[in-house]
């Protein structure tokens, strides 16, 4: 037992002094100090602290600090080796050699049988009679013989057996359908016309009819700036009027509206001075927040929206719990305290989640009924599947973060069968499938520090959302398809943002006035990891 100890403490230094030369991350660190673990005879579980780098035993009372058994273990005693008297010996021997003289007499029957089996059977001939049957002469080259008629014997012959003869089939090779290639349409651009001002139009006087008495009239005079009406020509045909010059009037730019959001969002916030978490629902526009539920965190609704589905904190009551969104109904699901991350299958009937309840603390993901009842664990060739944060697909598949042996996000069927890698960045998670099935959002540290990041269901497509210093993660789909929302702290404070599918119409739309997680105070270090294992849920 004393060497268990020490190779684990050996290899926790080793971690140590890997990070601190920086050949590791924290994650790594993390995520290979939590598997220094072991059992005693007693059949106790013995961790050693990632960040502590002390002893804990697991008790009924949770992680307990205590220092583990170095007691070494007596080696096996050899058992006295039991002589053989010479009456045995002469016995044994005696029975060897007639075993070596039963062999040496099977193989020489078998070999005579053998022989005597391949060697022909020669068929006795009748003696020709001198007195051939036919008048006529035998044809050159033949010879007549009279045999005598005898009881037919059956001689076994071996026939060869035919060989069969492969026939080749024509397999048809389908043609290669031929790919379309998007096409880059210009939208139209608009482009202001300058409405040219109404002209003044002068309109002829009517001709003077002439009158008894020729009597000049008096002029009138007109006022200053009123064109002078022309004179038709012709009382049929009239002259053509010259039309002033139109001013081009600049048009007046109009601001573009931002599009309009709507629904609400479900986010956890933990309190840093309490270390504990509250469960809030809020619109998208920024209105008054609603308090939900206190010590949860890592929220999943129902697709009908009436059940919430969340892990509870809470010391007596540990484990996976749905409620009622109108708060008037809970009911336990779940009663192990790793338990998390649960998941809504698209008809609503079960829960997916992941757990490190085992005794390697690695991640592997159930099934369970919103009721409560059996678990069942994700099985890939009668092995289970290690994984964490899934989320499910239209179609059924699920999308998963893989580790222990695999790296990176994968689709697979919800028996665990049809593995499919998307992306095989090690620290990308919190993996969101789009309503309509075709992308999945996620968060990785693939450029530097947590920023959003979207590829196809085809694992095609891979591109960057967001480009800033500050975090940016846990991405949530909005029910139309064509909005994202995540946490950040781009502006110096948490909050809850939103951009397009496309990367743009970034916008913040209301702070968390606390942070998106953190480590619950009294929990063990595999139990609690901090935000990157949180999750948000955007609402009709």
């Amino acid at each position: 037992m004393s060497k268990i100890v020490e190779d684990i403490e050996r290899r926790y230094a080793d971690l140590v002094r890997r990070l601190e030369a920086g050949e590791i991350d924290e994650a790594t660190f993390e995520a290979e100090a939590e598997r220094l673990q072991f059992q005693d005879d007693e059949g106790r579980i013995w961790a050693l602290g990632a960040r502590t780098g002390r002893w804990y035993v697991y008790t009924d009372q949770g992680w307990v600090l205590a220092d583990p058994p170095r007691k070494a273990v007596p080696p096996p005693q050899e058992k006295p080796k039991e002589r053989i008297s010479l009456s045995q010996y002469w016995l044994g021997l005696v029975l060897v050699a007639g075993a070596a003289l039963a062999c040496l007499f099977l193989v020489g029957g078998g070999v005579a049988l053998w022989r005597l089996l391949r060697e022909p059977i020669p068929m006795p001939l009748a003696i020709a009679s001198p007195t051939p049957t036919r008048a006529s002469r035998p044809a050159p080259g033949l010879i007549w013989v009279t045999a005598t008629p005898k009881p037919a014997t059956f001689t076994p012959t071996a026939s060869p057996t035919p060989l069969p003869t492969a026939t080749p089939t024509a397999t048809e090779t389908p043609a290669p359908s031929p790919t379309l290639s998007p096409t880059w349409t210009p939208a139209p651009t608009h482009t202001p016309t300058a409405t040219p001002l109404a002209s003044p139009t002068a309109t002829p006087s009517p001709t003077p009819q002439p009158t008894a008495t020729p009597t000049p009239s008096p002029t009138p005079t007109r006022p200053a700036g009123t064109p002078t009406p022309t004179r038709a020509a012709s009382p049929t045909t009239p002259a053509a009027l010259a039309s002033p010059t139109p001013t081009r009037v600049p048009p007046t730019p109009t601001p573009i509206p931002q599009p309009a959001l709507s629904g609400r969002i479900v986010y956890p916030v933990y309190t840093q001075d309490s270390a504990w978490y509250d469960l809030y629902i809020q619109p998208v526009t920024g209105g008054e927040r609603q308090w939900l539920v206190g010590a949860a965190s890592q929220p999943a609704v129902s697709p009908d929206g009436r059940f919430l589905a969340y892990r509870s904190w809470q010391a007596d009551d540990r484990g996976l719990r749905v409620m009622d969104l109108a708060g008037t109904e809970k009911r336990r699901v779940t009663s192990r305290l790793e338990d998390g991350l649960p998941a809504w299958t698209p008809d609503g009937k079960i829960i997916l989640f992941s757990s490190r309840r085992e005794s390697d603390r690695l991640d592997r993901m159930y099934f369970v009924s919103p009721y409560g009842g059996e678990e069942r664990v994700i099985t890939r060739d009668y092995q289970a599947v290690y994984g964490l944060d899934p989320a499910w697909l239209p179609d059924g598949r699920i999308v998963y973060k893989a580790i222990h042996g695999a790296s990176g996000l994968y689709l697979m069927n919800a028996d665990g069968s049809a593995p499919q890698q998307l992306v095989g960045d090690a620290s990308a998670t919190a993996p969101a499938a789009s309503p309509d099935g075709t992308a999945i959002a996620f968060m990785s540290q693939r450029d530097g520090n947590w920023e959003i990041y979207l590829v196809g269901t085809d694992g095609t497509g891979l591109r960057r959302l967001t480009d800033h210093p500050g975090q940016d993660g846990l991405p949530a789909w909005s029910p139309d398809g064509g909005w994202i929302a995540f946490v950040s702290d781009r502006d110096g404070e948490w909050a809850i943002w939103a951009v397009r599918r496309e990367g743009s119409a970034l916008r913040k739309l209301f702070p968390l006035n606390g942070l998106p997680g953190g480590v619950v105070r009294g929990e063990p270090e595999f139990s609690s990891r901090g935000w990157t294992e949180e999750q948000i849920q955007w609402l009709p």
